[in-house]
């Protein structure tokens, strides 16, 4: 490439890689990716596919195929914390390659290579690799369309059509049509912006569009199945606002409409009070530690298209730009929103911050290049100090692995910083900055964050002391989605009529129940047991008490498994 040492790329490529296993090792995260993960366990017992069903009730939220991809790994190897996160990773590795691929095409190998780099050591990559949900398939899934697509515009090679649609219809049943719209925009840009409007009538689109209607069949048809032909079903919608029963309810519609475009139209049932600049505060930590080049970036490649417009010169490759800005317009606008929602778009974001990097280290004046320096120099300070509160103030007592891992690659990035190769201060320093930051993340801070969220010790324990699954209920509580995954099994709620059928026959069970509502046990039983108490901490919703040792103590509430008898 002509931009780093062997030496350089071997360690960015095996740190970073080494870092995301180290995820599988981290437990699964309350609420949205236990959910996942429970439900896909239950479609490995169960077998049924296209009509989607958890905890025994009709699921209409998410496409399937993250469940589809999940419960083959679990039927092979059981459930455990890398079976739900394998499929995540793997696509993760597509999108690196895809958007090195993308950047090559539009620009040149150097930005393609550099593009790649800044994605694949974004805080937000680290993030959905071990936190698993939807956007990590998704986001490989969109980019790998995206470059097929502009692989085929180039070089008109139907193979490269059929592999770009592909790609979207994996998308779309990874999250709906937003897999689609994305590449509309960011083509529709590209088209405008050369002015290849003849390429919007392209009758090759067709051979996509049916590419699309045939992979997308299956979801199409349970969905029919399960839902459009039985108006009568009651379905239950969980909001922040609370649960909402309807009946005639169309799953078509929902995916290919209600569940996307819903939440800009009011359609949705899910919204909530966030700002229309809430995506821009998710930029700045998700994108680290490129954040503030990538605003950088994207504010200056704006301004250049707006005076290209007007002056009539030759304007930039659209694209990327378009395929950004304009469904962040979008999210922004939605009545709901959560930081996951703009992952999709990090590749994107990639490809025009690693330009402009480029084009700053080698074209721009010296003091272009000394504001890079100093903006980056303050973000990998910035880390520094968070890792260092980590491992000397929340948590300490880490493990030797952890700080030689933590001191060596920052070590080397601090020594990138003042090296005399720009590329080296900009781009290796902060890569290994935070992939040095995340190794203390996915090591010390996260195992040591679910010792607070106890699901997988229960499961241990009631394995463990041979309690009878089928005699085990969820009462109110926290985190019973991670136990049924861990336990293997699917457990009845103590509200529902199967406690008192087995409580009845049997005269004992045991209940799993948080300390607000114990008093729940005490008005239904003879006789109880606290069998085990485990520490408890809603540990997505960290606050300043809780990392705090002095006040964590204050901050933990009580889960109980609590045995009853008459």
């Amino acid at each position: 490439m002509g931009l780093f040492k062997r030496w350089a790329f071997n360690l960015l490529f095996f740190s970073a890689v080494a870092v995301y296993m180290a995820g599988f090792a981290v437990d699964i995260m309350e609420i949205d990716a236990a959910q996942y993960a429970s439900l896909s366990r239950e479609m490995a017992e169960t077998g049924d596919y296209l009509q989607i069903h958890h905890r025994g009730k009709e699921y209409l939220d998410k496409p399937p195929l993250l469940f589809w991809v999940t419960s083959f790994w679990i039927e092979l190897f059981g459930p455990n914390n890398w079976t739900y996160k394998i499929s995540s990773f793997l696509f993760s590795i597509i999108g690196v390659v895809s958007t090195y691929k993308l950047g090559h095409l539009l620009y040149n190998k150097r930005i393609g290579f550099v593009a790649a780099i800044m994605l694949a050591s974004s805080q937000a990559y680290f993030l959905f690799n071990h936190d698993v949900r939807t956007d990590t398939i998704l986001t490989g899934a969109v980019i790998f369309g995206v470059w097929q697509i502009m692989a085929y515009v180039f070089y008109r090679e139907r193979w490269h059509l059929i592999g770009g649609f592909i790609g979207i219809a994996l998308g779309m049943m990874a999250k709906g049509p937003i897999a689609l719209m994305i590449p509309m925009l960011a083509f529709g840009s590209y088209f405008i912006g050369r002015k290849r409007y003849k390429d919007f009538l392209r009758k090759d689109w067709l051979l996509g569009i049916g590419i699309l209607a045939i992979m997308l069949a299956p979801m199409t048809y349970g969905l029919y199945r399960q839902f459009d032909a039985h108006p009568e079903k009651e379905i239950t919608f969980l909001s922040d606002a609370g649960n909402t029963v309807k009946t005639d309810v169309s799953g078509v519609k929902f995916f290919y409409w209600t569940q996307s475009f819903g939440r800009i139209t009011g359609e949705n049932v899910w919204k909530d009070g966030s700002p229309p600049t809430f995506f821009i505060d998710t930029f700045l930590w998700a994108f680290l530690p490129w954040s503030l080049l990538g605003i950088w970036a994207i504010l200056w490649r704006s301004g250049n298209t707006i005076i290209d417009i007007f002056k009539g010169r030759k304007k930039q490759e659209w694209l990327t730009l378009g395929g950004f800005i304009l469904p962040f317009i979008a999210f922004s606008t939605s009545s709901y929103k959560l930081p996951h929602y703009i992952f999709v778009l990090f590749p994107f974001a990639s490809i025009i911050t690693a330009e402009f990097v480029l084009r700053v280290l080698f074209e721009k004046p010296k003091w272009w290049r000394y504001i890079m320096l100093g903006l980056q120099s303050l973000i990998i300070i910035s880390l520094v100090f968070v890792c260092l509160y980590i491992l000397i103030v929340a948590f300490p007592d880490a493990p030797i692995l952890v700080w030689l891992g933590f001191l060596g690659l920052m070590g080397v990035a601090v020594i990138c910083l003042f090296s005399k190769s720009s590329i080296n201060q900009i781009v290796l320093s902060s890569a290994l900055a935070i992939i040095a930051g995340n190794w203390v993340m996915n090591m010390h801070f996260y195992p040591e964050l679910f010792e607070y969220q106890p699901s997988k010790k229960v499961a241990q324990y009631i394995e463990e002391n041979h309690i009878p699954k089928k005699q085990v209920f969820i009462g109110p509580s926290f985190g019973f989605y991670s136990l049924e995954y861990y336990a293997d099994h699917t457990f009845y709620d103590a509200f529902g009529p199967e406690f008192k059928t087995v409580f009845g026959n049997k005269n004992e069970a045991w209940i799993y129940v948080n300390e607000q509502n114990f008093h729940w046990i005490e008005a239904r039983a003879d006789f109880y047991q606290i069998v085990a108490s485990f520490p408890s901490f809603h540990i997505s919703m960290i606050n300043r008490e809780f990392l705090d040792p002095k006040t964590r103590e204050s901050q933990l509430k009580q889960q109980y498994l609590v045995k009853i008898w008459r």
